[in-house]
């Protein structure tokens, strides 16, 4: 039988097993985006690339590629901050990552002492009731005693009564026996 307590340690460990559920999902979505902008980056290195190769045809072209270059440079500049500001972000995933996943053993954790809790609870709970059988038993057990007892006093009485009539009978036959 589960008390109250019980009850709710089972629900604590069920709604901490849906989080750690959920948590997990959510690093392997961080995981999948960490990913994507690993691809996304190294696409980047190839656009910078193109742009050095453009800065490079431009400047072989002399004069008349000049507003090429000028292209070229600005499409180089733009790859290298975004190259940079995802290099942040990976970073900044990676950490979260890593926090995740230390969130994730906590909460495994606390489910696995949760779990040990309702059945430490769910352990006493019947060693109590074991304690209540034993009690109630000596309960009986006294109440027989105390019935015995009032019968073995009630024929104490008796025989202590025909012991007296005997001793009556007894003087009188002896009183009998002494007259002429």
């Amino acid at each position: 039988m589960q008390n109250k307590s019980t009850i709710e340690l089972h629900s604590v460990a069920n709604e901490t097993e849906e989080g750690i559920i959920k948590q997990k999902q959510q690093v392997n979505i961080a995981t999948k985006s960490t990913q994507d902008m690993t691809k996304t980056s190294s696409n980047m290195s190839q656009d910078t690339q193109s742009a050095f190769d453009a800065a490079i045809e431009a400047a072989r072209a002399g004069e008349h590629g000049r507003g090429f270059a000028v292209v070229a440079d600005e499409v180089r500049l733009l790859a290298s901050k975004t190259q940079e500001s995802t290099k942040q972000i990976e970073e900044t995933i990676n950490k979260l990552q890593i926090s995740s996943t230390e969130a994730v053993k906590k909460m495994s954790l606390g489910k696995e002492k949760a779990e040990d809790c309702v059945e430490k609870t769910n352990e006493a709970g019947a060693s109590l009731q074991g304690i209540a059988k034993s009690v109630a038993t000596i309960y009986q057990m006294n109440n027989n005693i105390s019935l015995a007892s009032e019968k073995q006093k009630g024929l104490s009485e008796e025989v202590k009564s025909r012991i007296f009539e005997i001793d009556n009978i007894a003087e009188s036959v002896l009183k009998g026996q002494i007259k002429p």
